[in-house]
């Protein structure tokens, strides 16, 4: 019981650092975005050069060691890297970013049962960003 009070916790605090991250965007604060973005990754145990650095196959083994959900946890991180990706500025690192956001979604719709508007609605925006890329 303790581990899924936990896990709630965890996606209603995670939930709210994007949405603080989105605020500072829309407010024109990036740098504030960025604090709140880069401190939202250790909400999933490790922080952003680890997620960033690592593989698909590794990042979806460490989230199936814990208990819970893991293809939340997969969800999550790839909203988490849709905002870093948008407040990125050095190119190198914002096509890496890109491309591991686009690696979970891909892996998380075709793994789950669940239909979420604001997850297509990330996708379809990466599908378009992925032509600005090309």
């Amino acid at each position: 019981m303790l581990k899924k009070d936990y896990f709630l916790k965890l996606i209603t605090t995670f939930l709210e650092a994007p949405s603080r991250a989105v605020k500072n965007i829309r407010d024109g604060n990036t740098k504030q975005a960025r604090v709140q973005i880069k401190d939202a990754y250790g909400l999933l145990g490790a922080d952003r050069s680890y997620f960033i650095d690592n593989d698909l196959h590794t990042i979806i083994a460490k989230f199936k060691e814990s208990e819970d959900d893991h293809l939340k946890r997969i969800q999550l991180l790839g909203q988490l890297m849709y905002h870093d990706f948008l407040t990125t500025d050095e190119p190198e690192l914002k096509r890496k970013v890109f491309e591991k956001c686009e690696s979970l979604f891909t892996y998380y719709l075709q793994h789950t049962d669940e239909y979420s508007m604001e997850v297509m609605q990330i996708f379809n925006d990466l599908e378009r960003y992925k032509q600005a890329f090309n």
